[in-house]
């Protein structure tokens, strides 16, 4: 059997019915969703505004940068480092891609002009195709509706209200999510193990993004000529590395604890790297300290600007 069984966003939902007794209880909760989130993203001004709709994916800019530019939307989808979704109204939505535009701007500029390091901010994004702005503050309303309508039909659906918020208001960090479970199916069996996509569709390329140093090998079965292939012994699968044996460790060398890592394995030498060109001229105390405290220093004479 699977260790363990998680569901992305609605998926979460296709999960509990194959965790539970009475699966069509769970259909029936997931209509309910539906059409509450339906009936109050009417009421709330959310519908589609042409080709804007109320969820927007965002590549390309840190969880940290939006965060900043919020305003009444929600940030609603983590789904990996590099990958995340945004709720809210489409005209608000919009907004956020004007700011997003001039952020991008501004740090290419910075980086032109050698204010910061790294790579500027390359932002992509792209409107989803949906109907309501699921995992929003905007469809608390829908939850108050979804419990009304379970109660007045004498349902017994089991964790009914969790699951409602976990659809319509929470927000999900999906690639938290999956490494948890990634964890915990290293626990379960001392292996990398598998993670099989069940679909529907192929989230193939966040999976292994979400994967990647793990060790553990993704199985498309998303769709039916995937698992006709998955039972036949020719699965679509993508085994990804393992990067553990890079991972920093300590280690005790003559009574005293030091870090190792696969520098220090090949040289002998301390992890840290002092770059010493212009120390040299600058403060050449710094780089004698560092190397006679054991450290792999550069050692250099340029940039020279006085004849002393």
């Amino acid at each position: 059997p699977p260790v363990e069984i998680i569901g992305h966003s609605q998926g979460i939902l296709a999960a509990a019915m194959l965790n539970c007794d009475a699966p069509a209880s769970i259909f029936a909760l997931a209509r309910l969703i539906g059409a509450a989130a339906t009936k109050v993203t009417r009421e709330v001004g959310a519908e589609r505004l042409g080709e804007s709709t109320s969820m927007l994916a965002v590549r390309g800019v840190p969880a940290a940068v939006l965060r900043q530019i919020l305003g009444d939307t929600s940030l609603a989808i983590v789904n990996s480092r590099t990958s995340m979704v945004l709720s809210g109204k489409p005209c608000d939505l919009e907004s956020i891609i004007e700011k997003i535009e001039k952020l991008a701007k501004a740090s290419q500029s910075e980086r032109s002009a050698k204010l910061t390091g790294g790579a500027p901010l390359t932002p992509v994004t792209e409107f989803l195709d949906v109907d309501a702005p699921f995992h929003s503050h905007l469809l608390e309303p829908a939850v108050a509706l979804v419990d009304g309508w379970i109660a007045a039909a004498g349902l017994d659906i089991a964790n009914a209200h969790d699951l409602a918020r976990a659809v319509l208001t929470d927000s999900l960090e999906w690639n938290a999510e999956s490494a948890d479970a990634v964890a915990r199916l290293g626990d379960a069996h001392g292996t990398h193990g598998f993670v099989i996509d069940l679909g529907p569709g192929s989230l193939q390329r966040l999976t292994l993004e979400n994967l990647a140093g793990t060790g553990v090998t993704y199985v498309n079965a998303g769709s039916a000529s995937a698992r006709d292939e998955f039972v036949s012994g020719q699965p679509r699968s993508v085994s990804t590395e393992d990067w553990s044996k890079w991972a920093p460790s300590l280690a005790t060398i003559d009574g005293k604890k030091v870090v190792e890592t696969a520098f220090t394995r090949l040289t002998g030498r301390s992890p840290i790297i002092l770059g010493g060109m212009t120390p040299t001229t600058v403060d050449p105390e710094i780089v004698a300290a560092a190397a006679n405290a054991g450290h792999w220093v550069e050692l250099g004479g340029g940039g020279q600007v006085t004849e002393d």
